[in-house]
């Protein structure tokens, strides 16, 4: 069997961290593909991740942040 998909309170939760950390400098959102991240004042690039670690990981190495 797959792994179970992350309950709706976990994933705004999750939501939540990501964009406290990192919403100035990014949309971030989920859907049924997982988790993305969109680079402020950029069209058409998206960063995609199966878990939310996975995607705070790729925007803080984003070569665009100021971090």
């Amino acid at each position: 069997m797959g792994e179970a998909p992350p309950q709706a309170e976990d994933v705004e939760q999750a939501l939540g961290y990501l964009r406290l950390l990192w919403g100035d400098e990014f949309m971030i959102g989920h859907d049924e593909q997982g988790y993305w991240a969109a680079p402020n004042g950029q069209i058409g690039h998206i960063i995609r991740a199966g878990d939310p670690e996975e995607l705070g990981e790729l925007m803080n190495d984003y070569a665009g942040t100021a971090r």
